[in-house]
């Protein structure tokens, strides 16, 4: 539920205390540290489809 106050929309719920980045070395500092994340983030990926395409290689090479 939003609700129209001030010109900004703001949720039902109570603000959890985080302030919303205004300035722009505060946004640039959550953009490097998503980007962090989002390059952990495929960096797993790329390894866990490695690790079970060499399983299923390994399956198919030991088990038929």
């Amino acid at each position: 539920m939003t609700t129209a106050t001030s010109g900004t929309a703001t949720s039902g719920m109570a603000n959890s205390g985080m302030a919303m980045a205004d300035d722009g070395e505060n946004s640039q500092k959550q953009l490097g540290e998503r980007r962090e994340t989002f390059d952990g983030f495929i960096s797993a990926t790329k390894w866990a489809v490695i690790l079970v395409a060499l399983a299923l290689i390994l399956m198919a090479v030991f088990l038929v």
